[in-house]
C-alpha cells in the first residue's frame, strides 16, 4: 500500500509540474515536413525551339516505387519530325489523364494509397539561348519548390545526360521536404501585404510582356496588369498580392465572377492542377462561363504562396483569346519574379 501511495503522490506532483498552476500548457501548432522527391527530365529540342519537361513529383517512397516505370517512359519518347509534339508509350498500370491548360499532357500513376501524376510541359527555347543557363534556371526553380538553396553553376548539380531520338535529355533527381497538405498549413495566417504603389513593377514585377500584349492600368491592388486584344475581343492578365486564404474559397469567388457552374470543395480540388509560378509551386483552375453568359468568358485562376503572401494570377476574357495565348501565358507566369 505504501508503494501505491508513493507513486500516486509522485504522479500528482509530476502532473502539476507539467501542467503548471494555471492548467495545461496550450498546444502550439507546427508544420510537419515530409520527405519529397522530384524526378524531372528536360528534353532539349533545338530543331523546333522547344524544351520538354517531364516530371514525377511526390512523396519519396511513392516516387521510388515508380522510378523504373518513369525510366521506361523516357526511353519510349519519340519526336515527331517537323512538328511541335512528342509521343511515348504509357507504362503498365498508368493511364492518360486530363491535362491542365498549361500542360501538354498528364499521366495518372497507379498508386491508390498515394495518387501522383506525371506532367509533361512544353516551353519555347530561343535559338540563341545558352542551354546550360536555361537548364540551371529551371533547376533552381525546382530546387526552390523543394526548399533547397539555388546553385551558382550547372557544374555543381548532379544529373545524367543522354540522347533520346537524336536530342539531348537531361535527367535530374532532387530530394527535399514539404509541409503537409493541410489547407491551414499550406496557407497560414498571413497578414495583408498592402496595395502596391505605382502599379506595374511596384513590387519588382518588371517583366517583358509577350508580343502583342499591352500594359494595363493598375487596379489599385494589382502588381502587374496587361491586356491582349484581337479585334473586338480581349483578355486581361493581372497579378495581385493579397492575404492568404483557403483555395476553394477563392475559386468559388471566381466562379461567381465568370458565371461558371457552382462547384463543391471536393470538385474544386479534383479540377485543380499544380504548376510553377516564378519558382513557387502553385495551384491552377480553368473556369468557363455557362452557356447563358454572353459574351462567352473563360478565366484561368492561379494562386502561389510565397512567404506570408498569396499571389493571385488571373487570365480572364474571351475564350478564343485565352486559348490562343496559352503558350504566352505559361511562359510569362513561369518567369514571374515573385518576391519572398
Amino acid at each position: 500500500m505504501r508503494n501505491i501511495v508513493f507513486w500516486s503522490l509522485a504522479w500528482t506532483g509530476l502532473s502539476a509540474a507539467v501542467m503548471g498552476c494555471n492548467g495545461p500548457e496550450p498546444l502550439t501548432p507546427y508544420k510537419v515536413a515530409k520527405p519529397r522527391r522530384m524526378l524531372v527530365s528536360t528534353l532539349v529540342d533545338l530543331e523546333n525551339n522547344n524544351a520538354w519537361f517531364i516530371k514525377l513529383d511526390g512523396p519519396t517512397t511513392v516516387v521510388n516505387r515508380h522510378e523504373a516505370s518513369f525510366a521506361t517512359l523516357l526511353d519510349s519518347i519519340a519526336l515527331t519530325e517537323g512538328s511541335e509534339t512528342i509521343s511515348w508509350e504509357v507504362p503498365e498500370g498508368w493511364s492518360e489523364a486530363e491535362a491542365g491548360p498549361v500542360q501538354f499532357a498528364t499521366l495518372a500513376v497507379d498508386d491508390s494509397a498515394n495518387p501522383i501524376k506525371v506532367t509533361v510541359t512544353r516551353l519555347p527555347i530561343a535559338p540563341d539561348e545558352d542551354v546550360d543557363s536555361y537548364l540551371l534556371n529551371n533547376l533552381n526553380r525546382w530546387r526552390r519548390q523543394l526548399s533547397l538553396p539555388p546553385l551558382d553553376s550547372l557544374a555543381d548539380a548532379q544529373f545524367e545526360e543522354r540522347s533520346v531520338d537524336g536530342q539531348k535529355l537531361v535527367e535530374m533527381s532532387l530530394y527535399g521536404r514539404e509541409p503537409d497538405g493541410a489547407e491551414e498549413n499550406a496557407v497560414g495566417a498571413a497578414p495583408s501585404p498592402g496595395p502596391p504603389a505605382g502599379g506595374m513593377g511596384a513590387r519588382g514585377l518588371n517583366v517583358d510582356l509577350p508580343e502583342g500584349w499591352e500594359q494595363g492600368a493598375s487596379t489599385g491592388v494589382s502588381a502587374l496588369s496587361a491586356v491582349v486584344k484581337d479585334g473586338d475581343q480581349s483578355a486581361r492578365f493581372t497579378v495581385t498580392p493579397l492575404p492568404a486564404s483557403p483555395w476553394p474559397a477563392n475559386v468559388k469567388r471566381w466562379v461567381g465572377q465568370v458565371g461558371a457552374e457552382e462547384m463543391s470543395d471536393e470538385k474544386i480540388l479534383e479540377a485543380t492542377t499544380k504548376i510553377d509560378v516564378g519558382g513557387a509551386e502553385a495551384q491552377l483552375i480553368d473556369l468557363v462561363a455557362g452557356p447563358e453568359v454572353k459574351p462567352p468568358r473563360r478565366l484561368i485562376g492561379v494562386r502561389a504562396i510565397r512567404g506570408n503572401t498569396a499571389w493571385f494570377v488571373k487570365f480572364d476574357g474571351a475564350p478564343d483569346i485565352v486559348a490562343k495565348e496559352m503558350e504566352n501565358f505559361k511562359t510569362l507566369i513561369m518567369k514571374l519574379p515573385l518576391p519572398e
